[in-house]
C-alpha cells in the first residue's frame, strides 16, 4: 500500500453572491479530473453515512473507463447526538443524487 500514489485535492472555498460556500463531493471531483488524471481505479475515503451520497455523485461524474470504491467509518450514534438527522440526510441526498442519474440514463 505505501507504495501506490495518493492524490490530495485542494478547492477553494466557492463564492456564491455574497455567501461563501464550501466546495462539495462533484467540486473535488471535477477539480481532480482538471488534473487530467489517467483512467484508473481509485479509492476514495470518506466517512459514513456520506459514502453512498458521495459513489453517486463519483458514479455521475467519472469517465467510464475509471474504476472507483468508497471507504468511510461508521458513525457512533452514541458519540454523536445527531447521528439519526445526518443519516436520514445523507440518505436523502443519495436518493435525490440517484433520482438525477437515472433521469440521464433514461433521456439518452
Amino acid at each position: 500500500m505505501k507504495s501506490l500514489p495518493v492524490v490530495f485535492i485542494a478547492v477553494p472555498m466557492k463564492k456564491e453572491g455574497s455567501r461563501v460556500t464550501r466546495p462539495n463531493t462533484g467540486d473535488t471531483i471535477v477539480a481532480w479530473l482538471q488534473s487530467t488524471p489517467e483512467p484508473c481505479n481509485a479509492l476514495f475515503v470518506s466517512d459514513q453515512p456520506f459514502c453512498g451520497y458521495q459513489f453517486a455523485v463519483v458514479k455521475g461524474i467519472l469517465p467510464e473507463a475509471f474504476r472507483f470504491d468508497f471507504v468511510g467509518q461508521g458513525v457512533d450514534p452514541l458519540s454523536h447526538p445527531a447521528a439519526a438527522a445526518v443519516t436520514l440526510d445523507s440518505i436523502a441526498r443519495w436518493i435525490y443524487q440517484e433520482h438525477i442519474l437515472s433521469d440521464r440514463v433514461f433521456k439518452n
